[in-house]
């Protein structure tokens, strides 16, 4: 048990203690998120009728395009989505 007198000492370590654990579980997140748009990229490209790309390189490209896409939208007059896949 912590008592009155040894607690300033006790909390400042359980804090650090628990933002560890915190910060530990946010970066096991993060690579799940990661992982998932790994696995499921392509399946995100044909959800949003964007065209897929071809080439690695493309597809860097594409891939800053949709994300400025999802971030702000996009009022273009001349873009076209991808026809669905039937």
């Amino acid at each position: 048990m912590v008592s009155l007198e040894t607690q300033p000492r006790v909390l400042p370590v359980l804090s650090r203690t628990v933002a560890n654990v915190d910060s530990i579980g946010l970066v096991v997140q993060i690579a799940l998120l990661e992982s998932a748009f790994d696995l499921y990229r392509l399946e995100l490209y044909k959800a949003l009728r964007w065209p897929l790309p071809t080439t690695p390189a493309e597809e860097l490209k594409q891939g800053r395009k949709l994300t400025a896409y999802l971030w702000r939208g996009s009022e273009s007059t001349t873009w076209h989505f991808a026809q669905p896949e039937k």
